[in-house]
């Protein structure tokens, strides 16, 4: 294992004891904090993507991730419908598990520039997703608080469009202890209560979108990762007249032949 340094407020770091090694770390800033100090974060793996990972039934699981600890992993997915799309990678689902509540900020990176890629967040304690992150930028990133009653979720990478290689980080941390009372409440989207995945809003960067369950844009490849059968239109029902198709003979003469009346998913007959 090795250590990964960012910096952060100082009111993120209560409780954290970590004894780590300073090879390879790396800085950058928060922007919401008026002033920063280091936090590290011990790296517990480094992985590529397996597939299949394209269901909520079956995700990658990347492990148990700690306070102070973060993950890596990568892999390439590509816009499209698998069902009309042989060569289609729309989503990449990888399972965490989390030995307490935690505050989860994750990275997406991705250079490819016929690619977009987002994030989704789904929570098994309501079968859903329940926190979407949909911007035009690389790197995508965000920040969401995973509690009770399932310390358990699934971070996807979703091809908005194109395909392309990318490199997603995964921080844990304990939530602030300057959450407000709203946030303990959980997410107001009707279609996310009941989940213990919510929004962090001390630390938006203007990436999360919220709890957006069941928007009519995204309703459709939603249930696509969820696994479920797609809802189509009713069949428009249909009713051929009764009439006459003129053909030509063996004896070189038109023939009258009368059609029937048929309804929906019927054969036309033709009567001899």
């Amino acid at each position: 294992m090795h250590s990964n340094t960012r910096l952060s407020p100082p009111a993120l770091l209560a409780g954290l004891a970590l004894v780590a090694s300073t090879l390879g770390c790396n800085h950058h800033y928060r922007g919401k904090a008026s002033f920063t100090v280091n936090e590290t974060f011990v790296q517990v793996s480094t992985q590529a993507e397996l597939e299949p990972n394209d269901e909520s039934a079956s995700p990658h699981f990347l492990g148990v991730l700690r306070h102070g600890e973060m993950m890596t992993v990568t892999g390439n997915a590509r816009a499209g419908d698998p069902a009309t799309d042989p060569f289609a990678d729309e989503f990449d689902g990888f399972a965490i598990s989390l030995a307490e509540p935690t505050e989860i900020e994750f990275r997406l990176s991705f250079t490819d520039v016929n690619g977009e890629l987002d994030v989704w967040v789904y929570d098994p304690a309501i079968d859903d997703i329940a926190l979407f992150f949909e911007t035009d930028f690389s790197p995508e990133s965000g920040f969401f608080y995973v509690d009770a009653p399932v310390l358990d979720f699934h971070i996807i990478v979703r091809a908005f469009s194109g395909q392309a290689n990318y490199t997603l980080d995964i921080y844990a941390r304990p939530i602030p202890l300057f959450a407000s009372s709203s946030d303990a409440a959980g997410p107001t989207s009707s279609a996310a209560q009941g989940s213990g995945v919510r929004r962090s809003p001390e630390h938006s960067t203007g990436a999360e979108l919220g709890s957006r369950s069941g928007t009519a844009e995204l309703d459709e490849p939603r249930q696509r990762y969820l696994g479920r059968e797609q809802v189509r239109p009713a069949e428009e029902e249909q009713t051929f007249q009764s009439g006459e198709l003129m053909i030509l003979g063996s004896n070189g003469e038109l023939v009258s032949l009368p059609i029937l009346t048929v309804g929906p998913g019927q054969r036309v007959a033709l009567l001899e």
